[in-house]
């Protein structure tokens, strides 16, 4: 079940960003308008590369990934924003260097969910139903129901801030779960005890793990990202 919400929550993601170039909303609250090539061509590329043969979701397919969804995908994340929601009331004891490198812990976390629903997910343009963006509440946000992998609608909800005429994700709800919830114990078992590197080397282990996976086959002329170099130890 946690398996399921996860991957819905980061499909919904990355299918409902683009819609939200094109919602309606009051001209002080528009998106800057060059982001809409860079919001369809997210989506777009998204459905393309999910759709190759598993014969295919190699090495090359990995630097596709990381090139034209994963790395324009965390650009949306506001993740020390998100980080602070993770740690609580500890987020205030946490310094340098170890914020930086627990922001950067999460952003492989993030992009690790993106590899997960391209390899497993069936994207498709009916996933998304009844969208509804709110950017003029108190607490900005946008609704959807989602068609998740068993066939099941689930509500999806983005937690919004706006800086700067650009809407940033903060946290994300699915089937009135938020993440940051779902998750705070994870993160705070580790930070009571003021154990900053055990929580670090717990999200890399999680994130090496997974993309050891792509570790075989041709190096040649692939430009593999850091993550991938950390988890084949290249």
């Amino acid at each position: 079940m946690i398996r399921l919400l996860k991957v819905i929550g980061c499909a919904a993601v990355l299918l409902g960003l683009p819609i939200l170039v094109f919602a309606s909303v009051d001209p002080e609250e528009t998106l800057v308008g060059e982001t809409e090539a860079e919001f369809n061509e997210l989506w777009n590329e998204a459905l393309k590369l999910a759709s190759v043969s598993s014969s295919s979701k190699d090495l090359v397919w990995v630097s596709q990934i990381h090139e034209k969804v994963a790395e324009p995908f965390l650009t949306y994340w506001a993740l020390d924003d998100l980080l602070s929601l993770l740690l609580g009331i500890h987020s205030e004891e946490l310094s340098e260097p170890w914020r930086s490198q627990l922001i950067d812990a999460l952003g492989v976390t993030l992009t690790r969910y993106v590899f997960e629903v391209l390899l497993d997910y069936d994207l498709n343009k009916k996933t998304i139903q009844n969208f509804e963006i709110q950017l003029t509440q108190d607490v900005p946000s946008i609704h959807a129901t989602v068609a998740g992998p068993l066939g099941i609608n689930v509500a999806l909800q983005y937690i919004l801030l706006i800086r700067n005429d650009q809407v940033f994700i903060r946290d994300m709800e699915v089937a009135t779960i938020r993440y940051s919830n779902w998750k705070k114990s994870f993160y705070q078992k580790y930070v009571k005890k003021g154990d900053w590197q055990g929580l670090i080397l717990a999200l890399n282990k999680k994130n090496d793990r997974f993309f050891a996976r792509f570790c075989e086959g041709s190096k040649d002329q692939v430009v593999m990202p850091v993550y991938i170099k950390t988890a084949c130890n290249i």
